[in-house]
């Protein structure tokens, strides 16, 4: 795969439209938007969405160059536009109609002829928020996997003292049947998993069941909300009126860079233990609630001795003070990936010496607060370099040998993922690979570990299989088009 024309998704347009398909000088667009501050200004009482086009009828080392990128639209307005969006996105799916049901008169300088020139969208490139606005999908809750929609593998997380957090650790549903890591609940949620994976619902019976969607809000009406479809689903999606829609199976992508930045700082944040850590009291609160690991569980502390120290006189939120600092004072069992001052030294000594070229990415020292020891404004770009090529090397003969080399394994799949050119058999065996290092993660790392964007790692396969290499459907170009 070098190209979407190599993929699945282009040649099905090809055969559902033998006519469309059958001339090669028919254009294959790709739609991208997300929100900006213009001017540098980031008041929160103003919001632009750009939506760009650009052709996919192009070498693949062009298709997302600034010069073939165009502005369709630009909706403005004090707020984010949500599912209104759609309002201003049927402008643009009139055109798209009109280029395919009557294609315009167009001259080939080429062959010095005329002939009818059709269009069709044949995906959406936005960020995960931006992904619920276009695709009219929930973005928040139980069923926010935009992929397994309604039978997204959740876990609801326990409140105070607890991390209170939905997440998704349900890797193990897309092992083998056989897997003995099924029936170890202990070492996962504490539950075995007899389930297979999500059953992948296809454009045509989506469009089926939104076009029987009684209640279906009209964008921009202002009426009660119902019910969203299936609790998926919060309106129907006006590229549902184009025609070859619905033979689509990936109609929006997956935004890789996105998500590559998101697992970065999660996984560097909790390594080096700083804000963004996913492991503290409450997660080893979490490890306690569902019975596992209890090697990991925080120790239980004695509230009768402090009995003098809670009088009638203190406010509530004096106790509620005087409780979370003894809560922070307590000394957590150390875990296969904590690292220790030493170790946490050499990791930064490591990243402090890294030298790269001018212009190949942002110099690493810059983003290293070693007083805090943590990370901050690092780009995604710095963030997709520090995953696939740093942090490998810096990891060396650090923590446990099997917590490093499942971080090798998670390394080498952004990796691969991000390549010009990848093999169609290597990606059967890179969707097995990643299930089994999430599965790791799951068994290493606290359940907050586990949130949407380490989920989503389980459906980017999907997405290069249908549309072909990431390079060519991720946020990056359109990003510095903003």
């Amino acid at each position: 795969l070098t190209h979407p024309s190599d993929a699945e998704q282009w040649q099905t347009l090809d055969i559902a439209f033998p006519r469309f398909g059958g001339d090669a000088r028919n254009i294959r667009l790709g739609m991208s938007t997300d929100g900006l501050n213009p001017f540098g200004n980031q008041s929160s009482t103003h919001s632009t969405w750009p939506v760009f086009v650009w052709p996919y009828n192009l070498p693949p080392w062009l298709c997302t160059k600034q010069r073939y990128i165009h502005l369709s639209i630009l909706i403005q307005g004090p707020k984010q536009p949500g599912v209104d969006m759609h309002l201003y996105l049927g402008l643009l799916k009139e055109e798209l109609d009109t280029l395919c049901k009557t294609p315009p008169r167009t001259w080939d300088a080429y062959t010095r002829t005329y002939f009818d020139m059709r269009a069709a969208l044949i995906t959406t490139v936005t960020d995960y928020p931006g992904y619920a606005y276009v695709s009219a999908q929930v973005g928040h809750g139980f069923n926010v996997c935009v992929k397994c929609m309604d039978d997204s593998p959740h876990l609801q997380l326990p409140r105070d003292p607890g991390s209170s957090k939905t997440v998704f650790p349900g890797a193990r549903r897309w092992l083998r049947l056989d897997h003995p890591w099924r029936k170890r609940g202990d070492l996962f949620n504490g539950k075995d998993e007899p389930d297979g994976p999500p059953r992948p619902r296809s454009g045509a019976e989506i469009d089926d069941l939104l076009k029987n969607w009684k209640e279906c809000p009209a964008p921009g009406k202002k009426r009660p909300k119902p019910e969203p479809l299936l609790g998926v689903w919060k309106a129907r999606s006006v590229f549902h009126d184009l025609e070859y829609w619905k033979v689509l199976h990936t109609p929006h992508s997956l935004d890789v860079m996105h998500i590559t930045k998101n697992v970065t700082e999660s996984l560097l944040g909790t390594l080096c233990n700083s804000e963004k850590s996913k492991d503290g009291p409450k997660a080893r609160y979490d490890l306690k609630h569902f019975g596992i690991r209890k090697d990991l569980q925080a120790p239980d502390t004695d509230d009768d001795d402090d009995d003098d120290d809670d009088d009638d006189d203190q406010t509530e939120g004096t106790q509620r003070l005087r409780k979370r600092a003894k809560k922070n004072a307590v000394q957590l069992p150390a875990a296969c990936f904590t690292t220790s001052p030493e170790e946490l030294e050499q990791f930064f000594r490591c990243l402090l010496g890294v030298k790269v070229p001018h212009g190949y990415s942002g110099n690493i020292s810059r983003y290293l607060d070693v007083a805090k020891k943590r990370f901050t404004g690092m780009k995604s770009h710095d963030c997709h370099v520090l995953m696939t090529q740093i942090l490998p090397v810096a990891i060396r003969g650090i923590m446990d040998e099997h917590v490093h080399d499942t971080l090798f394994g998670l390394c080498n799949f952004f990796d691969v993922i991000t390549r010009k050119s990848i093999g169609v058999r290597q990606l059967k065996m890179l969707q097995d690979e990643i299930v089994v290092i999430l599965c790791e993660l799951e068994i290493y790392f606290p359940p907050a570990f586990c949130d949407i964007c380490v989920h989503l790692l389980l459906h980017v396969v999907e997405d290069i299989k249908q549309l072909g290499p990431t390079f060519l459907h991720n946020m990056m170009p359109f990003e510095r088009k903003n």
